[in-house]
């Protein structure tokens, strides 16, 4: 049940679309909030797989990178 109706006759999910589609709409959504938070002037929170450390990434290509707690 989901919001007060029963599915039926839906995929496996629960939903009308596929994983696919879901996995697609998801990754459209996460950049366009990328997009968004650039134009905002707002870093973007990335790992750096060589140096195995996160950092920030701001609109001007600065990066800070985080410190171990």
């Amino acid at each position: 049940m989901i919001g007060g109706k029963m599915m039926q006759g839906k995929s496996e999910n629960g939903f009308d679309i596929s994983d696919e589609e879901m996995d697609a709409r998801f990754n459209l959504a996460v950049d366009r909030a990328i997009q968004k938070a650039k134009v905002m002037g707002k870093p973007i929170a990335k790992y750096d797989e060589k140096l195995k450390k996160a950092y920030l990434e701001y609109p001007d290509g600065r990066r800070e990178y985080g410190t171990k707690a």
